[in-house]
């Protein structure tokens, strides 16, 4: 029986049976990992609702080695659970900007945002505060985000630059050439290096 666990947390509507995770899966086998994709009901809910799912299939699932990988929105249930569920490593792939601390760059696409995520949502991650958040991390953590999405979208380069001065034990990798596409090559590249 492999003593490792991989917890792969979708991004926003996503599942991790759709075909832009399989490289991951197929990834996570070859370094013998236990793969445990995590099925988040996106349907009607809010992040707090995400971070309770999570938590309570971590705590069914979790191993003597627990490694957990979040894109974007999945990324932001990661980060936020790993304060009190301290997996032993966390990759954050394209944090997104869902903080506290992010509104008021973000309040100018609120519009758009709200009808992409719903209200609720977006009332919700006000909630939360990246900052206080990243300062009780303590597991090993890599943040990782794409040089072509920063272009498009900086508050989330800029959500990764600042948590990356706040957590401890921390590695920030801003990969060339990438979109905020979690199978794209940039991605596949560098996650086969640190996986």
């Amino acid at each position: 029986m492999k003593n490792k666990n991989l917890f792969i947390i979708p991004g926003f509507g996503d599942s991790f049976l759709n075909k832009s995770y399989e490289y991951l899966l197929i990834l996570a086998k070859k370094k013998e990992y236990n793969i445990y994709g995590v099925p988040i009901d996106w349907k009607y809910k809010t992040l707090n609702e995400y971070t309770k799912q999570f938590e309570t299939f971590y705590n069914k699932h979790k191993g003597k080695s627990n490694t957990v990988l979040g894109f974007s929105y999945g990324a932001a249930i990661a980060f936020i659970t790993a304060t009190y569920l301290k997996p032993d490593v966390l990759i954050l792939c394209s944090l997104s900007q869902t903080f506290k601390e992010d509104f008021d760059a973000l309040n100018k696409h609120k519009v758009l945002i709200i009808k992409s995520i719903g209200k609720k949502r977006w009332i919700s991650g006000n909630s939360f505060e990246a900052r206080k958040i990243a300062e009780k991390i303590t597991s090993k953590t890599t943040i990782l985000y794409g040089e072509l999405e920063a272009k498009h979208s900086p508050q989330l380069e800029k959500r990764s630059l600042e948590t990356s001065t706040l957590i401890k034990n921390v590695t920030l990798i801003k990969i060339k050439d990438t979109p905020h596409i979690i199978d794209s090559i940039g991605y596949q590249k560098t996650l086969a290096k640190i996986i």
